[in-house]
């Protein structure tokens, strides 16, 4: 905070959080691909986490616990789009058009100083493939995720989108029809498909992948997902040194 500043921040999602969406993956399996004690800030460090990757929602809620104990959330809107910046010489600043999300109301605001931390994967689409509008099943999109749908038994299509997609529009046309596919995941990135084909591989009865090339990762010695037992997050609270 800088002392005689109006500070703000206005974002589109119903919620404070720093990851969410920015993979285009808001399912279940989404989670960060850094250590998680990594992923907090040096003045509020966090040693309970549950596991070496912690899962979006535990980074969630770390996220939403601080911004409650610093009283950040007087400063933000949720569920407001920036639509347009005009930069005022008269006055030396912007002047910013802002749209609820809720009302649909539209007004101006202003600032000296305008940070745009939008993101370049925070705007989800369909992937523009010639028949999707006509799949019968069920579509789902990684960055507008369903929490109620249930993948138990159910015959899933994974689409990667991206470059990949103009290389998959004559297999999605011929394999669509002949594989009965009964629900499609488009996914937003490579990455988020790296994270949802495992969780829900245990869960459906059967997973067709629709992909240009597969994706070749290499595991870092020493940094392979493990589960922190409650010894472990005990001595990382009481012996910080072990993070060093």
């Amino acid at each position: 905070q800088v002392h005689g500043l109006k500070t703000g921040i206005l974002g589109r999602c119903s919620q404070i959080s720093l990851i969410q969406n920015s993979q285009g993956n808001n399912s279940n399996s989404c989670a960060c691909d850094v250590p998680s004690h990594n992923y907090t800030w040096s003045f509020e460090p966090k040693t309970d986490w549950s596991g070496t990757y912690a899962s979006s929602k535990e980074i969630f809620n770390y996220f939403d616990t601080f911004s409650r104990k610093y009283g950040l959330r007087k400063y933000c809107r949720t569920q407001h789009q920036v639509i347009g910046a005009t930069w005022k010489v008269e006055r030396d600043g912007y002047e910013v058009a802002v749209r609820d999300l809720i009302s649909g109301r539209e007004f101006n605001d202003c600032c000296d100083i305008l940070i745009n931390a939008g993101g370049i994967l925070n705007s989800w689409r369909w992937p523009a493939i010639l028949g999707l509008n006509r799949f019968k099943g069920t579509l789902v999109h990684t960055a507008n995720w369903d929490e109620s749908i249930t993948l138990e038994g159910k015959h899933v299509g994974l689409l990667e989108t991206g470059k990949e997609i103009l290389d998959l529009q004559v297999t999605w046309i011929l394999a669509t029809s002949s594989l009965r596919i009964q629900w499609l995941i488009a996914i937003a990135c490579s990455s988020s498909g790296i994270q949802v084909l495992p969780a829900i591989l245990p869960k459906v009865g059967k997973v067709t992948t629709f992909i240009r090339e597969p994706t070749w990762v290499s595991p870092v010695a020493g940094l392979e997902q493990h589960i922190y037992t409650p010894e472990e997050r005990e001595a990382f609270k009481t012996r910080p040194g072990l993070l060093t």
